[in-house]
């Protein structure tokens, strides 16, 4: 059955000017990214039907719907249209489409990226640590030394405790206490040392950052030491042992 839709799903008529429809254009992106991530058209009009956004009044989800969705252009900006979504992820999402081998040449931050990640990552995945990192260089002060480990901060609480057991006694042992005072500052400082230096050195080269519209390279290499993605979400970690999650550090 033709759609009765005068617009494609995304958008709206403003003012006499064409706009983005904010909650169609969310259900735009999730299907380009749901899709590209693996799921078939039944799973993805299953979903679809479970949201309160319908692709047209009266009418419920079905898969013509949904290709026609992820194999219009506009949806990356053409001919004058508000973009919705990035032209690296229609090109990937319909390269998957129809089956074709993508033919880009990955750049280099593309490689990186995928080392870190322990696999190959996607578009979507690449727009996400793209988020991340932008946020980073907004507001360096967010880089921040973790607090010690479980196990250190075990062994830090058994030396201040020995400590303060040595000082209550009377007369004082000084040359014991003054052992357990030297050696609960070494723990301490081996513990976040090298944290609070690395802290120090990942804050300078974002300070200096402008905003990135694509990831660079060197900045991953840098600052990322490892990137896990689970269930969609993506978490970094950075060189000084921050964990980076947009749902709760940023």
């Amino acid at each position: 059955m033709a759609s009765n839709r005068k617009l494609p799903f995304g958008y709206r008529m403003e003012y006499g000017e064409i706009v983005i429809q904010p909650l169609e254009a969310v259900i735009v992106q999730k299907i380009f990214q749901r899709y590209s991530s693996g799921e078939s058209y039944k799973t993805l009009v299953e979903y679809l039907r479970e949201q309160d956004v319908p692709y047209d009044c009266g009418k419920i989800w079905n898969k013509n719907m949904v290709a026609r969705i992820l194999e219009n252009r506009k949806y990356i900006g053409e001919q004058g249209w508000p973009a919705i979504i990035t032209a690296e992820m229609y090109d990937y999402t319909n390269q998957k489409r129809t089956g074709k081998a993508a033919v880009a040449k990955k750049t280099e931050a593309q490689k990186v990226l995928r080392r870190l990640c322990g696999g190959n990552a996607t578009p979507d995945v690449e727009q996400k640590v793209l988020i991340l990192l932008n946020t980073l260089i907004a507001s360096p002060e967010k880089i921040q030394t973790p607090q010690a480990l479980p196990a250190d901060r075990r062994q830090i609480d058994v030396l201040q405790q020995a400590l303060n057991r040595e000082l209550e006694q009377q007369p004082v042992n000084e040359e014991s206490a003054k052992s357990l005072a030297m050696e609960l500052a070494s723990t301490r400082f081996s513990t976040i040392g090298d944290q609070v230096y690395e802290t120090e050195r990942l804050r300078r080269p974002f300070a200096q950052y402008a905003s990135m519209t694509e990831l660079d390279a060197e900045l991953l290499r840098t600052a990322v030491s490892a990137i896990q993605l689970r269930k969609g979400n993506v978490t970094i970690r950075l060189r000084n042992g921050q964990i980076v999650e947009r749902s709760r550090t940023l």
